[in-house]
C-alpha cells in the first residue's frame, strides 16, 4: 500500500521547515459596468469600477470649462464623474483644488475632498493637513459626505432641491458613480442602502452635470509598459 504524503509530513521526513502556501487574494474584474435601477421612486445610473492599480484615476482641469463627455474623450478615460463647485459664468474655482501637489485653489471651506494618488488610487477625505503640498498628490474638494451623511455647511433648500446629481461611493474592491435627478437626502439613502458603500461624497449640482466645469474626475487604464 502506497500512500502520499502530505506537504508537512514529507518536511518533517526530509529535515526541512514546511513553507505554508499563502492563499491567492481576490482581485476586482476589469470590467466596468453599468445599469440603472429605481430607488423609492428616483432612477438612478450606476458606473462600477475596479479599485485597483490598473486603474488610474486623474484630475482634470481646463480653465475655460468642458462638459463631461468632452472631458472624457480628451484624457482617454473610461469613466468620468464632475468635480469642482465653481462660478458657472466665468469658471473660477471656488473651493480647493491640488494638482501634483501644486495649489490651484485654496482651501476655503474645509469641505471633503477627493485624492488622486500619482500610482492612480482614489480615496475620500476631510484631513487637508496630509495632503496640502504632498508631491504628487492631486486633491479636489466637493460637497456632501454621502456616506455617512453630514451636511457640510449646505443649506436644508439646497438639500431638498431635486435635480440633476452625480456621486462618487468607494469600498475596498471598487469604485461606483451615481447619476441621478433626486435630492441630497434620496442620493445619500440611495449610496447608503443600495450600493455596498460606505465612504461616499455628493460630487455636483445639475450645473455641471448637464453642463460645463473646469475640473472633472476622470478614470482610465494604465499603459502597460512592453517588457524587454
Amino acid at each position: 500500500l502506497t500512500r502520499v504524503l502530505k506537504p508537512p509530513e514529507a518536511a518533517a521526513i526530509m529535515g526541512a521547515p514546511y513553507i505554508k502556501r499563502k492563499p491567492k487574494s481576490w482581485h476586482p474584474p476589469h470590467q466596468v459596468k453599468v445599469w440603472t435601477t429605481r430607488y423609492k421612486g428616483s432612477a438612478f445610473s450606476v458606473t462600477q469600477l475596479p479599485r485597483c492599480e490598473h486603474l488610474e484615476t486623474l484630475i482634470t482641469y481646463n480653465p475655460s470649462g468642458e462638459s463631461l463627455k468632452q472631458a472624457r474623450i480628451r484624457s482617454g478615460s473610461v469613466a468620468a464623474c464632475t468635480g469642482s463647485f465653481h462660478n458657472p459664468r466665468t469658471m473660477v474655482l471656488a473651493d480647493f483644488l491640488q494638482r501634483k501637489g501644486c495649489i490651484v485653489s485654496p482651501a476655503r471651506t474645509g469641505r471633503p475632498f477627493v485624492t488622486a494618488q500619482e500610482n492612480g488610487c482614489v480615496d475620500i477625505s476631510c484631513d487637508y493637513r496630509a495632503v496640502k503640498r504632498k508631491a504628487g498628490v492631486s486633491a479636489l474638494a466637493l460637497g456632501q459626505r454621502l456616506a455617512p451623511l453630514e451636511r457640510n455647511g449646505f443649506t436644508v433648500g439646497f438639500m431638498n432641491r431635486v435635480t440633476d446629481r452625480m456621486a462618487l461611493g468607494l469600498n475596498r474592491n471598487f469604485i461606483f458613480i451615481v447619476r441621478g435627478q433626486s435630492s441630497i437626502w434620496r442620493l445619500a439613502d440611495f449610496v447608503q442602502h443600495g450600493l455596498p458603500v460606505r465612504n461616499a461624497i455628493n460630487c455636483d449640482g445639475g450645473h455641471v452635470v448637464r453642463g460645463k466645469g473646469p475640473v472633472h474626475i476622470v478614470f482610465r487604464w494604465k499603459k502597460l509598459r512592453p517588457s524587454h
